[in-house]
């Protein structure tokens, strides 16, 4: 009977493991669930090319640059001048996103080419605020520049932002480029003219966005910050004249809570090559708010290598849970036939090769010996 006794408890916790193992395979067969709440949301229908975009609050500088021979190791850099003339003393502070902009230094070989970060600078009142971008770009050999050239700087379409809703505040900005001489020298080229733009409302993209595009894959965006009640689009520019392929379009809903996911896919077959993604606001005045480098790649080609297998399946169906269910039912076989199995008579042996301890004494508490597989 105590052979029985232990049998049936150990059958007993097996079964239970078995359920438990049993009730989690329908998730494993049909994949992770996403938490409520956070999954991307079913976008508009795009077109499947995007008309030619209007950049709307970008900025574009052009200045002279005097005729010089610079030494080797000179450096350069920037500084924006940045009003917003209407903005009242009496509120609260406010912020413009100026965004990263690329530099060009003229030479006889070419161009010196400098990426600015982006800045976001507080907004107190209407008086000017300086802002000293960097890093310096330093010249590695010495160079000259010609009579009537030009420095430049872009923020190549994409849009100055603040905290305001567009048209509340219009903000004007200029630059100009600075000159730093290896003995310590400086020297402030002149300004540019001013350009008034009409900020975009701030927004941050959530995470980070897939290096790699592929033909019918999708992939989500997220959004953070005032989104609510604006509408966005996502395209694929590619080729050298910058066509603008359409991947996904979303509506946010006014109170959406944050960070607001939709999904985006490229809809065409496009070859193989470098393209960018760009993030635009749409509506009367359309922004562009991001722009990030990508790769499209053939969807038939071969996994590059490092990559990991994808896993074996049966008409669709992983395989690797159709194997865990096999073991589980041997499993079950294996416990319901071991209880079944009638106790050892006396003299028989234990699968250990202990003999059958002998029955305790009807006058005697049973004694530790008489279980040789107990915990001692």
């Amino acid at each position: 009977m105590r052979v029985l006794s232990r049998r049936f408890r150990c059958a007993s916790g097996l079964t239970v493991c078995i359920v438990l193992l049993l009730a989690s395979l329908p998730g494993a067969l049909a994949g992770p669930v996403p938490a409520r709440g956070s999954g991307p949301t079913a976008p508009r229908s795009p077109a499947v090319v995007a008309g030619p975009q209007q950049y709307n609050a970008n900025l574009n500088f052009t200045v002279v640059v005097p005729a010089a021979v610079l030494p080797m190791g000179v450096e350069f850099g920037s500084t924006y001048e940045i009003v917003v003339p209407t903005f009242p003393s009496s509120g609260p502070p406010q912020s413009v996103v100026v965004p990263s902009a690329i530099v060009r230094f003229p030479s006889t070989v070419g161009y010196s080419q400098l990426i600015l970060p982006a800045v976001n600078v507080t907004i107190q009142n209407n008086g000017t605020v300086v802002v000293p971008v960097g890093p310096l770009i330093r010249e590695a050999a010495g160079r000259s520049i010609a009579v009537n050239q030009t420095a430049s700087l872009s923020t190549q379409g994409l849009a100055v932002t603040a905290t305001w809703s567009p048209g509340m505040y219009p903000t004007d900005v200029r630059w100009q480029w600075l000159e730093v001489n290896p003995d310590g020298g400086r020297t402030n080229g002149s300004w540019s003219a001013w350009q008034q733009v009409d900020p975009a409302q701030v927004l941050t993209v959530v995470g980070a966005l897939p290096k790699i595009i592929t033909e019918g894959v999708p992939y989500a965006i997220c959004l953070s910050g005032p989104i609510g009640g604006r509408s966005f689009a996502v395209h694929l520019s590619v080729g050298a004249n910058g066509t603008q392929l359409a991947l996904g379009v979303a509506d946010v809903p006014v109170g959406a809570v944050a960070p607001f996911c939709f999904n985006n896919t490229l809809a065409v077959p496009v070859a193989p090559q470098a393209a960018y993604i760009h993030l635009w606001e749409e509506g009367t005045t359309p922004y562009l708010h991001f722009v990030s480098k990508v790769n499209v790649e053939d969807p038939s080609a071969p996994a590059p290598s490092g990559s990991l297998p994808a896993s074996p399946s049966m008409d669709g169906m992983p395989l690797l849970p159709l194997v865990a269910v096999v073991v589980i039912l041997a499993a079950v076989l294996a416990v319901f036939l071991w209880v079944r199995r009638p106790p050892s008579a006396p003299g028989e042996s234990f699968p250990s090769g202990l003999p059958l301890p002998p029955p305790p004494s009807p006058s005697a508490p049973p004694s530790s010996d008489d279980w040789p597989y107990a915990v001692r």
